[in-house]
């Protein structure tokens, strides 16, 4: 399951997920997020809290791959939080395919990773 939450700065797409996200998730939230965010800003952030999170189907894996390969260059930073197992998988792999700062936070720093993802030089519209 996914939950679209909302962060301070309008750059960043912020998000809870638990459990194991769908090619729904993806349809209906995630990327309506992203593309909206997309629209008024030229690179965006993401916050990403994984809380009893399992993964991914295929179907949202691969929309996963699709969305992040087409727009490598539109993300600033990505915040991971949640177990260290995620943050020792995930930020080695995203890191060839984007130009953001990728960085991984426990989840007793979630507030940092909140502050962190948030700063920016983006102007805003």
């Amino acid at each position: 399951m996914l939950q679209i939450i909302s962060h301070p700065e309008m750059h960043v797409s912020a998000a809870t997920a638990t459990g194991t996200l769908t090619a729904e998730d993806y349809a209906q939230k995630i990327l309506p997020d992203l593309r909206m965010r997309l629209g008024l800003y030229p690179k965006v952030s993401r916050y990403f809290h994984m809380d009893g999170f399992t993964g991914w189907t295929p179907g949202a894996l691969w929309d996963d791959i699709t969305f992040g390969l087409a727009h490598a260059r539109d993300f600033r930073k990505i915040a991971l939080v949640g177990d260290a197992k995620w943050g020792t998988a995930l930020v080695p792999l995203l890191g060839p395919f984007t130009s953001a700062t990728v960085k991984f936070f426990p989840k007793a720093e979630k507030e940092e990773a909140w502050l962190w993802v948030g700063t920016s030089t983006v102007a805003h519209p």
